[in-house]
């Protein structure tokens, strides 16, 4: 469902939950659920999870209210290869720390009330309806 990204207004979704799976490696899966009543006419739910697979980083300023009172202001998928975060995973494959030779993607949340940031580097993405 990667395709819906572009379809899917994000601004106002209330977020319930996040959740981090370790999955035994070093690369984990971050999930963020989502509600909001723009999602049904694309979805036919208002619930969605964005899951973010194989993630090299998550970057968690969360201040106040960290789920359940906030909603998202912002959602955004960066690729641009010359973010700071991906400089550093360039850096880090060219001096041998980091093995992967797999594109990063970028995702940034900035939510409404607390003006917490998450900021996702991940191998892979995907939007699930629940």
């Amino acid at each position: 469902m990667k395709k819906l990204l572009d379809d899917l207004c994000f601004h106002d979704a209330t977020i319930d939950s996040i959740v981090i799976e370790s999955r035994k490696s070093h690369f984990d899966t971050l999930i963020v659920r989502l509600t909001s009543k723009q999602f049904n006419p694309i979805l036919q739910t208002p619930n969605i999870e964005l899951q973010f697979f194989d993630c090299y980083s998550a970057m968690l300023d969360l201040n106040m209210w960290i789920v359940g009172f906030d909603s998202v202001s912002s959602f955004s998928l960066n690729s641009d290869p010359e973010t700071v975060e991906q400089l550093e995973i360039k850096r880090r494959k060219e001096n041998g720390t980091l093995w992967e030779t797999s594109m990063f993607y970028q995702f940034e949340l900035i939510l409404n009330t607390s003006g917490s940031k998450i900021v996702i580097l991940c191998k892979d993405y995907d939007i699930t309806p629940v």
